[in-house]
Order: C-alpha cells, then sequence, then structure tokens
C-alpha cells in the first residue's frame, strides 16, 4: 500500500448472507474470497487506510482477514442496514480525530470492480 493520498477505504462485508446459507464474504474467489479480493484491492490503492466494517458471523470472518494490515470494525447493529454499517464506519473515522480529505466506500461482493477502476 502506497500512503500517498489521505483516503480512507471502508469496506462494508456486516450482511448476513441470509439467502445465500452461507457469508457471502467467504466465498472462493480466484485465490481467496469475496471479501479477501476486495481487501486486496483496496491495499493496492493509494489510500490512508482500510477499514472492513463486519456485524453477522463476525467471529468466523474476523479470523478469515485478520492477518491483512487492515482495521476491522465489528458492527453490532448491522441488522439496521447497510447505511449503518456505514455510518458505523464514519463516525470510526470522526473519533479518531483523523484528518482525511475522502473516504471511499466498497461492497465486499464487488469482485469485478479493480484497483485501477477504483483509483
Amino acid at each position: 500500500m502506497h500512503n500517498t493520498s489521505n483516503i480512507s477505504v471502508i469496506i462494508l462485508a456486516a450482511g448476513e448472507s441470509k439467502r445465500m446459507g452461507t457469508p457471502k464474504q467467504l466465498l472462493k474467489w480466484g485465490n481467496s474470497t469475496l471479501l479477501g479480493n476486495a481487501i486486496e484491492t483496496a491495499l493496492k490503492l493509494s489510500v490512508k487506510e482500510v477499514i472492513v466494517v463486519l456485524g453477522a458471523n463476525y467471529n468466523a470472518i474476523k479470523k478469515e482477514i485478520e492477518h491483512y494490515p487492515i482495521t476491522i470494525l465489528n458492527n453490532e447493529n448491522w441488522e439496521n442496514g447497510l447505511g449503518k454499517s456505514l455510518a458505523f464506519g464514519v463516525e470510526f473515522i470522526s473519533s479518531s480525530k483523523q484528518k482525511i480529505d475522502g473516504i471511499l466506500v466498497t461492497l465486499a461482493d464487488q469482485p469485478l470492480m479493480d484497483s485501477l477502476f477504483l483509483n
């Protein structure tokens, strides 16, 4: 990761994947998982930090991604929807008193969005 911009990335990955029956974030994608791919893509960007907001299945997903140089948040109110997870991530950044110029929001389940597109 190149720290050349003052932007934080928030990856939203708190959903339950109820219809899927298994955590969608951990579905195989290439040599990784959907969430692993999203993290690896974000880490290629010239950003200040990468934050992943988890919720449902927090413990199972966290243990699969904790080796990455990221900040992992647990939104215990994930059932209140995507907007609540986004607000949770933004509140974390605001409360940390970091001076940032912007936030790039991505989703764990959009594997075709590559770093070239996101940059």
